[in-house]
């Protein structure tokens, strides 16, 4: 057992890596060669995929952390099946409605043709994306770290290619979304054969998986969208409040300290089926042992990391980025410190997800949600971009401060499989 965990966390880990070294190669590239306001729609556009690539998995995959551990070969197959059908339809739905208001407020003129080619550019890049996602979290939920990374070194790959051919082509932001659209494409067909060929999926009724998933998937995807209000949607209230470029320096000084960001994504990943195996064995206090024990182990080396990123941040901007931000020491402080913190929630989140608490996150999520976006529109116009960071360590500090209080006095009860 032992084993298995180290190999599917340290797979995962390796895989975030990936990812995070070419996202990072990626933004230096586009900063260094397009420019600060390119970049910064090209953050926009990328924030809003990651939105609908949150809602799908809070909705869609949490309550699968559940029911797949207590679930036989056959209703894995057909549960799989009637959930690949049932998040086409909606993702398709979606995708329309985007399409079809972007085209009528450019009719209308209430928006700008290369803004709505950027939104149109998005919306293929984001249906690729969401896709990719989810068949990747698939083979994760059936411990599939090797194959997983497998793809991810494809698409690292492919995005890296794209980043570079669409910077050198007009409307740099909007043909760098279309090239992360074609990766996540070549991935996501990888990744649905290796899930085939793993284990082979039943079509079923989607409306059936809509009734085990629609509550608990629903809080999920509640809290996930206010989360994003405040932790990614910062960046259009920094856009509406000063500018463009004031969303590419908050998101070129996050790059110097992207590796806590994925250690804390890489091992979280990992974490969700492990949680949910060592609840069923070991109840909750035999998993929150486990998890502090790695909580505190990541605490440390984020810390360290944070403290070399500190002493290394002239040669970063100087030498590397070539480029020099408004307040850069002050917002490499606050992201060091969101980042710290987002190590420790984002282990308390695993712990209770698998408790099923999805209806308490949302509303501590709104609690924290609420207290940032307020402080950050009081703090943006006096602190200018380290505002933004302000406002959202305040309410990652409430969430946190909710979460253990939940874990804490919350009841500890075996996960009980869905209703068929």
């Amino acid at each position: 057992m032992k084993g298995a965990v180290a190999r599917l966390m340290g797979s995962t880990v390796v895989s975030q890596a990936v990812l995070s070294a070419s996202n990072f190669f990626v933004a230096f590239y586009l900063l260094r060669h397009i420019g600060a306001e390119p970049y910064g729609f090209y953050v926009l556009a990328t924030t809003a995929i990651l939105l609908f690539a949150n809602l799908q998995d809070s909705f869609f995959l949490t309550p699968t952390i559940n029911i797949l551990p207590a679930s036989d070969l056959r209703e894995r197959q057909l549960y799989i099946g009637g959930l690949i059908r049932l998040r086409f339809r909606v993702t398709l739905g979606l995708s329309l409605f985007i399409v079809m208001a972007s085209l009528l407020a450019w009719l209308a003129g209430l928006a700008e043709g290369d803004h709505v080619g950027l939104v149109l550019a998005g919306v293929i890049a984001g249906s690729a994306s969401m896709y990719r996602e989810f068949v990747r979290s698939l083979l994760l939920l059936h411990h599939q770290g090797g194959l997983v990374l497998r793809g991810d070194l494809i698409y690292s790959g492919l995005l890296i290619a794209g980043s570079v051919g669409g910077a050198l082509l007009p409307s740099p932001a909007t043909m760098t979304v279309l090239g992360l659209g074609l990766a996540a494409l070549v991935s996501s067909a990888l990744f649905t054969y290796r899930l085939w060929r793993f284990e082979p999926w039943v079509r079923t009724d989607p409306p059936a998986v809509m009734k085990r998933i629609s509550s608990m998937g629903g809080w999920s995807a509640f809290g996930a969208m206010i989360h994003w209000s405040f932790g990614q949607g910062y960046t259009y209230l920094v856009a509406a409040l000063l500018d463009v470029r004031a969303v590419a320096a908050l998101a070129a000084t996050r790059l110097l300290l992207m590796p806590l960001n994925l250690l804390s994504s890489g091992v979280s990943q990992s974490m969700y089926p492990l949680v949910s195996r060592w609840f069923v064995a070991d109840g909750l206090s035999g998993t929150l042992r486990r998890v502090a024990k790695i909580t505190l182990a990541l605490l440390a080396l984020g810390i360290v990391y944070v403290i070399v990123a500190w002493f290394a941040r002239d040669l970063f901007f100087d030498v590397v980025l070539k480029r020099a931000f408004d307040h850069q020491d002050r917002l490499v402080t606050f992201w060091g410190l969101l980042f710290l913190m987002m190590l420790i929630r984002d282990q308390l989140n695993c712990v209770l997800v698998v408790l099923s608490k999805l209806k308490l996150l949302s509303y501590i999520t709104m609690a924290s949600a609420v207290t940032a976006l307020v402080i950050m529109t009081i703090a943006l116009p006096r602190m200018g971009p380290p505002g933004a960071l302000f406002g959202i360590i305040a309410g990652e500090m409430v969430n946190m401060l909710g979460m253990g209080i939940l874990l804490m006095f919350g009841r500890s009860r075996q996960p009980k499989p869905a209703a068929g």
